[in-house]
């Protein structure tokens, strides 16, 4: 294996079957949104798909948990079995994304060296760029520790302003290997094969970019892998070390600077609240003359006999002077509200919400607020990073939830 963090890997795809039901949005979008991804099942049948080697994370908290990690990994060995899947070895796949809006966003899938990852910030060449939540990794180590196949939905990102890397491949004439619509309205996927010359090229071109690598989506995945990979290195031998599958981890590689690429707020919702209260204790704490507002949203007052569900809204200017700040400042406040209550009636929790518009409808229920949060520029992301480290977790999004990677690519990882 070459001495670069984002490497040529060997990638299987599905041949003969129906993409759009085989290729599914992350695991880590529509949290609080089930019947998303009740008509996903609906849609797919019983037609093979990437959605039964995932937990979405809508159903972490779900009491068959356990069992629903064990079926991933049957899961993908079936798949292995069937001989749906074809290895295209040491090479890229070149991803073209059409969004929703008719935009294209390039990308480039491979293995990104976990021994070069480090998801606590300091000077390594690919690092995460938000915290992680602790209790989103155990089920994904899980899953990837019991499941023969890995798939990806983390996007990472280079700095490369002259757009010299990905963005050439555009012009070249390479094999075609899926090109369909994605489901739910989500755009089209085109995926275009890079054989291991080009792969190789291109391979040291990426690690010898300034800046190194950030992880944009899916942080925890990552982390997950890494977890596990710390897990396994001590009882390898020097040799076995090089070549693990379990040292690699998946990923698609994207220009900061492509045009399709938007950073877009992630927001919080908090269930069990009272509004007035946290509302109030949130302007109190964080209430100032900085550049940014703060907008809250919770349930308004019924009107005579309406039942309909509809959102009232309050803002104010936030004092800190940085979205990161800004970022930082709402979620220590929503960490020590909900740790003020634990053990109370009425457990409060919050979860993270791509997108203004579910957040106003779920915010909308009883006993709930919703944070609208300002979006962070991305030509910001790497300078931020290099000064602050690890931005707070949850700072940023990249498209909306429906422009999100879907599952499509995967590797063996025995």
């Amino acid at each position: 294996m070459e001495n670069n963090i984002f490497c040529p890997a060997d990638i299987l795809l599905p041949r003969d079957i129906d993409f759009q039901s085989w290729a599914v949005v992350a695991c880590d979008q529509y949290t609080s949104e089930r019947e998303y991804w009740t008509r996903a099942d609906l849609q797919i049948g019983s037609a093979p798909s990437t959605l039964r080697m995932i937990i979405p994370e809508a159903y972490l908290s779900a009491p068959n948990l356990s069992s629903r990690e064990r079926a991933v990994g049957i899961a993908a060995e079936a798949y292995l079995k069937s001989g749906i899947l074809h290895e295209y070895p040491g090479c890229f796949v070149y991803v073209e994304r059409v969004l929703r809006d008719g935009r294209v966003r390039r990308g480039l899938v491979g293995a990104l060296d976990l021994d070069a990852y480090g998801y606590a910030g300091g000077d390594s060449p690919i690092r995460a760029t938000e915290q992680t939540v602790p209790g989103r990794l155990p089920p994904r180590v899980r899953s990837r520790r019991g499941s023969p196949l890995e798939l990806t939905h983390i996007m990472a990102l280079i700095d490369d302003a002259g757009k010299s890397v990905i963005e050439p491949l555009s012009r070249f004439t390479l094999p075609v290997l899926y090109n369909f619509p994605l489901m739910e309205n989500s755009g089209r996927l085109r995926g275009f094969l890079v054989g291991s010359v080009l792969a190789r090229e291109l391979s040291a071109a990426i690690s010898a970019l300034a800046g190194g690598i950030l992880i944009g989506d899916g942080n925890h995945s990552l982390a997950a892998a890494k977890q596990l990979w710390d897990e396994i290195k001590p009882g390898l031998s020097a040799r076995e070390r090089e070549t693990c599958p379990a040292r690699f981890a998946l990923a698609e590689l994207c220009n900061v600077y492509d045009d399709a690429i938007d950073f877009h707020p992630i927001h919080r919702v908090v269930f069990g609240v009272n509004a007035e209260d946290f509302i109030g204790g949130l302007e109190e704490a964080l209430s100032g003359d900085g550049a940014y507002t703060i907008r809250c949203v919770s349930a308004a007052p019924a009107e005579g006999k309406r039942r309909a569900r509809r959102a009232s809204e309050r803002e104010f200017r936030a004092r800190s002077g940085s979205v990161s700040g800004l970022i930082a400042e709402t979620q220590g406040y929503i960490d020590a509200y909900t740790e003020s209550h634990r053990g109370k009636p009425g457990a409060v929790r919050a979860d993270y919400i791509h997108g203004e518009k579910p957040l106003r409808y779920i915010a909308s229920g009883t006993n709930r607020v919703g944070v609208i949060l300002p979006a962070m520029e991305k030509s910001e992301l790497f300078r931020a990073a290099a000064s602050a480290g690890v931005l707070p977790r949850k700072s940023f999004s990249i498209g909306e939830p429906w422009d999100k990677r879907f599952y499509m690519e995967c590797r063996r990882m025995r």
